[in-house]
């Protein structure tokens, strides 16, 4: 596996730090108005659709912030509503986990605002998550992909053979 180049690690954390000083001040107004009267997968998801999908991913791999398939199982639910409720405390309890989270990534998360019930719901969405990708068979994507690049591949070899032939004449 390749590492990104310096100045592609340089742009992602600085858009990320744009994005993590933009998001609390834009955040609130992307909210839904009314709390969810239960912690509840749904509720969570448009949450997380409209908040944390910036930084994360379920499944889909690592943006600013970790992919989160799996977060439910490998981090205690207490810990988890922590830190979404508020990082900046974990930070200043210099927190192993949320420590070592902002050394791998080099952004901190920041303070959403979310409220108890708003917290519960992204918890439940993740684990809702986590059961749905456990349980789902997933269609191998690349397949079409790869398909169309050897198909690709050997249109663009066969034109090569067939206009880059040159004549050589001999002479005796």
């Amino acid at each position: 596996m390749t590492r990104p180049s310096r100045s592609a690690r340089f742009l992602t954390r600085w858009a990320g730090a744009v994005l993590v000083g933009v998001l609390p001040v834009i955040a609130p107004h992307l909210l839904p108005g009314q709390e969810p009267s239960a912690a509840s997968p749904e509720a969570g998801k448009q949450l997380f659709e409209t908040v944390c999908v910036a930084c994360h991913t379920i499944g889909a791999g690592v943006r600013i912030g970790p992919d989160l398939l799996g977060i439910t199982e490998r981090r205690e639910r207490a810990w988890l509503a922590r830190f979404i409720r508020d990082p900046e405390q974990l930070f200043r309890e210099r927190d192993s986990l949320a420590t070592a989270i902002l050394a791998q990534y080099g952004v901190r998360m920041p303070n959403l605002g979310l409220t108890e019930p708003q917290v519960e719901s992204v918890i439940a969405h993740l684990g809702a998550a986590q059961a749905a990708a456990t349980t789902a068979a997933r269609p191998a994507l690349y397949l079409p992909t790869l398909a169309l690049a050897l198909l690709a591949a050997a249109g663009i070899t066969l034109l090569a053979l067939t206009l880059g032939t040159k004549r050589v004449e001999i002479r005796a």
